[in-house]
């Protein structure tokens, strides 16, 4: 009877689960975090050539819904991106701030040829770390809004100054990465795009969509 009583105990508390519990459950299960190799073309395993591959069998037999209008998708780390780069930037305007301080202050002391190299290898190291912070995160995809019906796709990237830049593309648009970068999932009108794999999808079929569009541009 107390075995009993305690496993009747233990079924209380499963089910008395606290809403928020099941709530980030359900986060971590996100559908996203199931992405097909073939679209994590950027992650650093070498997935990325993995891009063209065959669709698995009976993968295309659910036919998809384009009708989808809103918001489709969002970047997990979109904070973490515009504070990175907003952060690059400040360092490059301390950097060239500070270049003709420190001139200033090693003429003073009869090595201005010093101050003139350091204030150099300073702007440099400056402007190398905000270009590289530039170029890797430049493709990550804040979120991403289906317009027209479905037929269209507003793609929203961070800018240099850690604001957002808008893209409109179609779906046909769409083809696989034709240049390297460790962060790619697909490239349209010239620009490559990646889709984190801790974001928030709010139309369940976009990457089959996406998955459908690549393999359509290896078709071709």
């Amino acid at each position: 009877r107390h075995h009993t009583a305690m496993k009747s105990m233990l079924v209380g508390r499963r089910l008395l689960r606290p809403a928020g519990a099941l709530a980030a459950h359900a986060r971590l299960a996100s559908p996203l975090r199931a992405m097909p190799h073939r679209l994590a073309c950027g992650d650093m395993s070498g997935a990325r050539g993995m891009c063209g591959d065959a669709p698995t069998e009976g993968a295309g037999k659910k036919e998809l819904d384009y009708s989808f209008e809103g918001l489709a998708f969002e970047g997990g780390k979109d904070l973490m991106v515009r504070r990175l780069k907003m952060a690059s930037v400040l360092n490059l305007g301390f950097a060239a701030a500070s270049a003709p301080v420190l001139q200033y202050i090693t003429s003073l002391s009869g090595n201005g040829g010093k101050g003139v190299a350091m204030s150099a290898t300073l702007v440099m190291f400056g402007g190398t770390l905000t270009g590289m912070l530039t170029w890797i995160s430049g493709t990550y995809v804040l979120r991403i809004k289906t317009l027209s019906g479905g037929q269209k796709l507003e793609i929203a990237t961070p800018t240099i100054f850690g604001g957002t830049s808008f893209t409109e593309i179609e779906w046909h648009d769409i083809t696989k990465p034709t240049s390297y970068h460790p962060f790619s999932t697909f490239e349209a009108k010239g620009s490559l795009y990646y889709l984190d794999e801790d974001g928030t999808l709010h139309d369940p079929q976009l990457l089959m969509k996406v998955e459908e569009a690549l393999n359509r541009d290896l078709a071709d």
